[in-house]
């Protein structure tokens, strides 16, 4: 199955905008409560910036994103979509 919140990651692990994780196998690696939650932090650097900004400091427009991550067209609904397909799997 695709999970096209793994694009998201990539750009935010990209951008260090995790206090305390650098790379996927790390965050992979959190292991659940079983009662709670894990809180994975902003590093603060990142608080001010935004998430899907280029290297020249401009923001990318939406259909730039779904183009570099191989979508045709992306809305939040397709993100909830997949997620109700999955369930009792």
């Amino acid at each position: 199955m695709f999970n096209p919140l793994l694009s998201r990651v990539a750009i935010l692990l990209a951008k260090g905008a995790f206090r305390d994780f650098q790379t996927v196998d790390e965050l992979l690696d959190i292991v659940p409560p079983e009662e709670g939650i894990v809180r994975i932090h902003w590093h603060p650097d990142f608080l001010q910036r935004p998430v899907y900004e280029r290297g020249d400091g401009h923001i990318w427009s939406a259909r730039t994103y779904c183009i570099r991550a191989g979508f045709p067209s992306l809305s939040n609904h397709d993100f909830r979509a997949e997620g109700l397909r999955a369930i009792g799997k």
